[in-house]
């Protein structure tokens, strides 16, 4: 068994000088083919890790969004399983080996994660369900910080409280959804799959990964367990204002309409539009960082990507 050790960056040098070290401290350490791809960077990415013994480099000549970045390093790779990964990570030394170990082929469940952790302990709030049309939404009006109110609201809330919270238990878990941040899989998932849908070029793109698989007769494993540390966002803060803020919601309608059909792509959109002139007067009145013109600008670009992804063919 070797494991393909995939992670995906965009200028994200600094991250991987904390999460290549601790990868490399796993207890499976000799299994693992480590692969960066660098994602059209505009760092130092590729110089730095072309120092680093053992790491095979991958340099795209512009940015392919995630999806586009995990199938140029699964072209590369040679591992029977393979671990895409985000940059802003840090693992606990068994991580790997635990979700190896969650692998069970006789059940067909051949997709595994572990929980994360943030960088200061708390556990991170992920939906392990598959998405209502009301997640999207809920980040818009940052329902993270309505949550107490929100479960004043009976099921109607239900999807919401499902995005900011699960229970967690002991063992392995059967989850329908798990985070691309970092998920690992067999190498016959993707022959049978394919790879993550680079038409997504940031957002629900594990979630489309995991609804085909899903489709296909695979199970999804949630080690549950907190093994990750994952700051979250990293790349999105570090480059505020670039293309992928309208590329990632761009991609859930795009998700939506696949896997829903116009009519539910439809609503989202709907749900996005009404959630922008919340956010807009947020800005407005001064709440978050960063150049409101350009915020504005980028919300206005949102609103004309969405309604445009409801008709293109898909």
């Amino acid at each position: 068994m070797t494991v393909s050790a995939i992670f995906i960056s965009y200028n994200g040098r600094t991250d991987l000088e904390t999460a290549l070290p601790s990868l490399r401290a796993q207890t499976v350490a000799s299994e693992l083919e480590i692969i960066v791809v660098d994602n059209g960077s505009t760092d130092d990415t590729s110089d730095w890790v072309g120092r680093q013994a053992g790491v095979t480099l991958v340099k795209l000549p512009t940015n392919r969004g995630y999806a586009g970045g995990i199938r140029a390093g699964i072209e590369t790779s040679t591992g029977t399983h393979i671990l895409q990964l985000n940059t802003d990570l840090e693992f606990d030394p068994t991580a790997v080996e635990r979700m190896v170990a969650a692998i069970d082929l006789p059940s067909r469940r051949e997709l595994t994660s572990c929980r994360f952790r943030t960088p200061d302990g708390k556990a991170q709030p992920y939906s392990y369900a598959l998405p209502s049309l009301l997640h999207l939404p809920a980040h818009l009006v940052d329902a993270r910080s309505m949550a107490k109110r929100l479960r004043l609201l009976g099921r109607f809330s239900a999807p919401l409280r499902d995005y900011l919270e699960t229970e967690q238990t002991d063992g392995v878990r059967e989850v329908a959804v798990l985070s691309g941040a970092c998920m690992l899989y067999t190498r016959g998932v993707i022959e049978t799959i394919g790879t993550a849908d680079d038409r997504i070029f940031f957002g629900p793109d594990d979630w489309d990964f995991c609804a085909r698989a899903r489709k296909a007769g695979y199970r999804l494993g949630l080690v549950d367990a907190p093994l990750v540390t994952h700051v979250g966002g990293a790349t999105s803060r570090r480059e505020h204002g670039r293309p992928y803020h309208w590329q990632f919601y761009r991609g859930w309608v795009y998700y939506h309409r696949k896997q829903q059909g116009r009519a539910g792509a439809l609503l989202l959109a709907l749900l996005i539009v009404g959630a922008m002139p919340i956010q807009a007067a947020r800005k407005l009145l001064g709440a978050g960082t960063g150049d409101r013109p350009a915020d504005l600008a980028i919300m206005a670009r949102i609103v004309r990507e969405c309604v445009t992804w409801l008709w293109r063919p898909l």
